[in-house]
């Protein structure tokens, strides 16, 4: 019988140690520099894609200008929260927030095209809709939480 219970407490402590390391830590992120940010996306996709040194300086800048967007964005919406400016956005707001979202989407999907082999770009829209599938998860599992 001891036996047994060693053994659960064992495994279980063993799951909830192999739990913790997995952790997404988005905070990290968010304390990086908007170059920091942009040229580890840029390696990540070099790797991923084969990229050449020409299109590693095109996406280097054009990931450069994201984070650097990103950045602006986080601060703005950090400062309304400070300022207790922050309230539930309208319809219209949340219509127009997704529509810009959308567009830049778009813009980033033209922008690759231009960049990208055929067969890159094959691998980099693969590896978008992955990673949307992967934070979509994220977010219906913390939203379980609350």
């Amino acid at each position: 019988m001891k036996k047994v219970i060693v053994v659960l407490m064992v495994m279980l402590s063993a799951t909830t140690f192999a739990q913790k390391g997995e952790k997404y830590r988005r905070g990290e992120m968010r304390q990086m520099t908007a170059t920091q940010m942009a040229t580890l996306k840029t390696k990540k996709m070099a790797l991923a894609l084969d990229l050449t040194k020409e299109q590693q300086a095109k996406i280097q800048a054009l990931n450069l200008e994201n984070a650097t967007q990103l950045t602006e964005r986080i601060a703005e919406r950090k400062a309304r929260r400070n300022s207790g400016e922050m309230h539930k956005p309208s319809a219209d707001e949340r219509f127009e927030r997704k529509n810009q979202h959308l567009d830049r989407m778009i813009a980033q999907k033209g922008k690759m095209k231009k960049i990208l082999s055929d067969e890159q770009y094959v691998r980099w829209e693969k590896m978008v809709r992955r990673n949307a599938t992967h934070r979509k998860g994220r977010r219906d599992h913390r939203s379980a939480r609350r």
